[in-house]
């Protein structure tokens, strides 16, 4: 999980997940996307980057644009207690 935080008004909360690796990882990923609350989910076609390159190795991932506006602790423990169980 990459999280990237901004504190421009103009940048709405996005999530990008993992594109360019297997179906199996790639549907964990998107199964991950989906845990976060965002207007905006990005099926991503990079392979560079901490969570494209983890997800063409095999390990799903996503990027979360405006993560600190997003997550609170709880939230942010449901989640990866979500990702967790998907293994």
């Amino acid at each position: 999980m990459d999280l990237h935080g901004c504190y421009s008004d103009w940048i709405t909360p996005h999530v990008y997940y993992t594109g360019v690796a297997a179906d199996e990882v790639v549907e964990i990923a998107r199964e991950a996307a989906r845990c976060v609350s965002v207007g905006y989910m990005v099926k991503s076609v990079a392979t560079t980057g901490a969570y494209n390159h983890a997800g063409v190795n095999g390990i799903p991932g996503i990027l979360l644009k405006e993560a600190i506006a997003i997550f609170s602790l709880m939230t942010m423990l449901s989640y990866i207690r979500r990702m967790l169980s998907m293994y």
